[in-house]
């Protein structure tokens, strides 16, 4: 996933924005709801804002990834299933909060 997630987040507000019935993913399955976009972008949303908040408190790195909180993100895309779970850790929480977390720090 891109690291500038301030540039994913207007561009999902955008797509969802679009009068549209059906999205066609560059991977995953068709999706004929706004549902998994407008998940997306909240999950970056609340990831960027979780990291600014850390950057303004002038957490470390290591103290921010303890006190992040995805969980209910965690759940919507892992959804019991060992396969979507192994791909929430290994694409996106290996990864994700450090680039969200130098992004907020203005570091990239």
């Amino acid at each position: 996933i891109n690291p500038f997630f301030d540039a994913w987040i207007g561009t999902l507000d955008q797509l969802i924005a679009m009068p549209v019935d059906v999205y066609v993913p560059g991977h995953g399955d068709v999706e004929y709801s706004r549902d998994y976009p407008v998940s997306l972008r909240d999950l970056l949303k609340t990831l960027m804002a979780q990291a600014e908040q850390a950057a303004r408190e002038g957490k470390t790195l290591d103290e921010f990834k303890k006190s992040l909180d995805l969980k209910t993100f965690e759940a919507k895309f892992g959804a019991g299933d060992p396969e979507r779970k192994w791909g929430w850790d290994n694409y996106f929480m290996d990864g994700a909060p450090e680039r969200a977390f130098a992004l907020a720090k203005g570091d990239l």
